[in-house]
C-alpha cells in the first residue's frame, strides 16, 4: 500500500515542479514595455530683437512660444554673470526668469546652448 502512495505520490510533485518551471519561465520572456521617454521642460531662447527689447521663449514640452519686453529695469544674467540684451544669442537655455506681468521681464537668467 504505502508504494502506491509514494508510486502517485512522484508524478503529483513532478507535475507541479514542472508548472512551477515553466510558468515562471514564461512571465520571465514576457518583453517588458519600455519607459516614456521624460518629458522635455526645457525652456530656450528662440529670437531675441535688440532693436524692439524682445526676447521670444519657447517652451520645449509643447513648443509655445511667448516674446517678453526687456527694459531697463530687466535684470539679465548670462552664465552667472550680468549682461545686456546684445548678449543674449538663439539656442541659449533659460534657466529662470520671472515676469513682471505678461508682456515684460523683471529678470532673466540663460546659459550657453545645450
Amino acid at each position: 500500500m504505502k508504494s502506491i502512495r509514494l508510486f502517485s505520490l512522484v508524478p503529483a510533485l513532478a507535475l507541479t515542479l514542472f508548472l512551477a518551471l515553466t510558468t515562471n519561465h514564461a512571465a520571465a520572456a514576457k518583453p517588458k514595455t519600455p519607459p516614456p521617454p521624460p518629458e522635455d521642460d526645457r525652456k530656450l531662447i528662440k529670437l531675441v530683437n535688440v532693436k524692439t527689447s524682445e526676447v521670444v521663449i519657447v517652451y520645449k514640452h509643447d513648443g509655445s512660444t511667448h516674446t517678453y519686453k526687456v527694459d531697463f529695469a530687466t535684470v539679465l544674467k548670462v552664465n552667472n554673470s550680468a549682461g545686456k540684451i546684445e548678449d543674449l544669442k538663439p539656442g541659449m537655455v533659460v534657466d529662470d526668469y520671472v515676469e513682471r506681468d505678461n508682456e515684460n521681464l523683471d529678470s532673466l537668467s540663460v546659459s550657453g546652448k545645450r
